[in-house]
């Protein structure tokens, strides 16, 4: 899987979402090698909390690509096999 985790000041420009965000970079990238951690000491509640807000951010996302309230950008085709769009 290829997550951005750096990039530049400057050339870099968060979507306008409220859930799974995509920073779009301008000019190009590079790939590292290696294994990414994540050693998550969180309790089972934490874990709980965190994802009933993730689950309340996403039905307001999705329910503003249905009705647009707020102003929304992509960088994921739901279609077409980007990587963005298969992890949507």
């Amino acid at each position: 899987m290829r997550l951005l985790r750096l990039f530049r000041y400057g050339r870099g420009e968060c979507e306008n979402r409220w859930m799974d965000e995509h920073i779009k970079v301008a000019g190009p990238t590079a790939d590292f090698r290696g294994e990414l951690i994540d050693d998550n000491l969180n309790s089972l509640i934490g874990w709980t909390d965190k994802h009933n807000r993730y689950a309340s951010r996403e039905a307001v996302d999705l329910l503003n690509l249905e009705y647009g309230f707020m102003p929304h950008d992509s960088v994921a085709r739901l279609r077409g096999g980007s990587h963005a769009g298969l992890k949507r």
